[in-house]
């Protein structure tokens, strides 16, 4: 499950990177596009597999199947699953999704560090690509 996660992933940030590299020229449309290709589809990506297929990223991830633990991947799920549909009909102003989705997928990787105790390839993927994120986006928002 993790060899798919990363995978996808990479696709989105590379998308990302891709679009940006193509539309060098004018900003706007790239972080339209990157919008459009890369955050709504990763989103929906990250919300399908804590809401659809829980027990295999809990699996993947070590998590135990406690109460507590199925509820906030569940919640994590919802989260993303909100954000998605938020970002469907705010396309006109994507730096805020764009921007909150960056932070999130930073924090979550660093997350992965600290419960792990090691570097992950989970956590560098989460990493680069809200990185890569935030580097697109943040800058509009300051």
């Amino acid at each position: 499950m993790n060899r798919i996660f990363i995978t996808i992933q990479l696709v989105f940030m590379i998308t990302a990177l891709a679009l940006l590299g193509l539309e060098r020229k004018d900003l706007t449309k790239a972080r339209k596009n990157i919008f459009y290709y890369s955050v709504i589809p990763s989103l929906f990506f990250a919300c399908s597999g804590h809401l659809l297929f829980g027990k295999r990223v809990r699996a993947a991830q070590g998590w135990d199947e406690s109460i507590g633990t199925v509820t906030l991947e569940r919640e994590l799920g919802i989260t993303q699953l909100s954000m998605a549909i938020i970002a469907l009909f705010s396309s006109k102003d994507p730096q805020y999704i764009g921007s909150l989705w960056g932070i999130m997928m930073c924090l979550m990787g660093i997350n992965h560090i600290f419960v792990n105790k090691k570097m992950t390839a989970v956590a560098i993927v989460d990493i680069a690509y809200g990185a890569t994120l935030l580097g697109i986006y943040a800058k509009s928002l300051f």
